[in-house]
């Protein structure tokens, strides 16, 4: 991909930020747009099988669920401070940094037409045979919607 981008095959890149180190991607590309609005986040549901769960002692559930809580109350702390620091190393390393306004930001979400994709991506997912995939997502959205995403 980094030869991609040096030939010119490739005018761009979109990743998050910390994958994009990973591959170099600036060192053929030094020019950055980055927005933690626009992180690829992802979400990290802590999960079971519901038949497992039921198994468990009522003190490995509050255990599982302590643990679930205090991770998910330190996880945005801890991508924030990441998130700073890869942009601190990206700088070090000759790039060029800059973040979008708000209005940019929007603009660039109603042209991704991301929901549609994911929208899409969940019919074939259900026509496929998966479950319940259209009111995970809607759930997904609901969740993101609570913390202004």
């Amino acid at each position: 991909m980094a030869q991609m981008l040096k030939t010119g095959e490739l005018g761009g890149l979109m990743v998050n930020v910390d994958s994009g180190y990973d591959i170099g991607a600036h060192k053929s590309a030094p020019y950055i747009l980055t927005s933690q609005q626009l992180w690829l986040g992802h979400i990290y549901p802590v999960v079971m099988n519901a038949e497992r769960w039921k198994k468990l002692s009522k003190s490995d559930q509050a255990a599982f669920t302590k643990a679930a809580q205090k991770v998910y109350g330190t996880l945005g702390d801890t991508l924030d401070k990441s998130y700073d620091d890869m942009l601190l190393k990206l700088i070090k390393d000759g790039a060029v940094v800059r973040m979008p306004n708000g209005q940019e930001v929007t603009k660039f979400a109603q042209a991704a037409n991301y929901q549609n994709q994911q929208n899409q991506w969940a019919a074939k997912q259900e026509a496929e045979g998966v479950k319940n995939v259209q009111s995970v997502l809607q759930k997904l959205r609901n969740l993101m919607a609570k913390y202004g995403y």
